[in-house]
C-alpha cells in the first residue's frame, strides 16, 4: 500500500474495450439454417471511484462491522467470545479483499473510534496528569516532553505505578526523578524543588514524588519514553 498517511486504497483496475475481432467471411455462403456465432460480448470498464465514493463505502462497510460487533457482544454464549476475539485480529490488522469488491484495503484507523472503544482497541487512558496546573510546552518531534505551569510548592504525584529507578539533583539545584513501568515504559520529572523518594523505592499511581519550586513561575518537565525513546503522552492521561 504505497503511502504511509494514506488511511484508504482502492485498487481498481480500468480496462479499456478492446475492438471486436473481425468474423472472417466464409466462401461459398453459409449452409441452409446455419447461424454464425455472435462475438462475444465484452463488459463496460470498471471506472475508478472518486474520493467521495470510496469514503462513503468503506464508512458503510465500518458501520456495519461495528453493528455485527455489537450484535455478537449482547450474545451470552462461549461462541461468542470467539468471534469478537476474530473480529480484533481483523480490526488490527490490514485487510485485502478480493477483486471483485475492489481490493479494499483498510486500515485499523479506518473503523470509528466508538467501535475500537467497544473492543478495547483505543488507546488506552493509562496515565495521571503529573502536576495540577496548565500545559505550557507541548510535544513534538524536535523537543519530545511536556512543560506545567505549577503553583508554587505544588505536589508531583507518579503518573502510573512503577519502581524509583533514579532520584538525583543537577547541578543548577533542582531535582530530576526517573519511574520505570511495567512493558519497557519509564517516566522522567524535571524542574523538582525536592524528591521524597528514592532510588529503588516502589511507587503507585498517584504517590507524592516531589514538589515544584516554591516560586510563581515553577513549572514541571515531564517526558514518557517506551522502551528507550520518547513517546507522545497525548491521548494517555486519564
Amino acid at each position: 500500500m504505497q503511502g504511509e498517511n494514506s488511511r484508504l486504497k482502492i485498487h481498481t483496475r480500468v480496462r479499456a474495450a478492446q475492438p471486436e475481432p473481425a468474423v472472417p467471411q466464409k466462401q461459398g455462403g453459409e449452409k441452409p439454417g446455419a447461424r454464425g456465432k455472435r462475438p462475444a460480448r465484452r463488459g463496460r470498464p470498471k471506472l475508478a471511484l472518486t474520493v467521495g465514493e470510496k469514503l462513503i463505502r468503506n464508512t458503510a462497510i465500518a458501520g456495519a462491522v461495528f453493528l455485527c460487533v455489537l450484535a455478537v457482544r449482547n450474545i451470552d454464549q462461549p461462541w461468542s467470545d470467539t468471534a469478537i476475539s476474530g473480529i480484533r485480529q481483523v480490526m488490527t490488522m490490514r485487510v485485502d479483499w478480493d477483486e471483485s469488491i475492489g481490493r479494499l484495503s483498510f486500515v485499523r484507523a479506518l473503523v470509528p473510534e466508538t467501535a475500537l472503544v467497544f473492543l478495547n482497541l483505543a488507546e488506552k487512558a493509562d496515565l495521571l496528569t503529573p502536576v495540577s496546573g496548565s500545559l505550557t510546552h507541548g510535544f513534538s518531534a524536535e523537543q519530545p516532553w511536556l512543560e506545567y505551569a505549577a503553583e508554587p510548592g505544588a505536589p508531583v504525584v507518579a503518573s502510573a505505578g512503577g519502581r524509583v529507578t533514579a532520584a538525583a539533583q543537577g547541578m543548577g539545584g533542582d531535582w530530576v526523578a526517573l519511574i520505570e513501568h511495567d512493558g519497557g515504559m519509564e517516566t522522567v520529572y524535571g524542574y523538582l524543588a525536592s524528591v521524597r523518594v528514592q532510588t529503588g523505592q516502589p511507587v503507585e499511581a498517584g504517590d507524592v514524588i516531589g514538589f515544584a519550586a516554591e516560586e510563581p513561575d515553577a513549572r514541571l518537565y515531564f517526558e514518557l519514553r517506551e522502551d528507550g525513546q520518547p513517546a507522545d503522552p497525548n491521548g494517555r492521561f486519564k
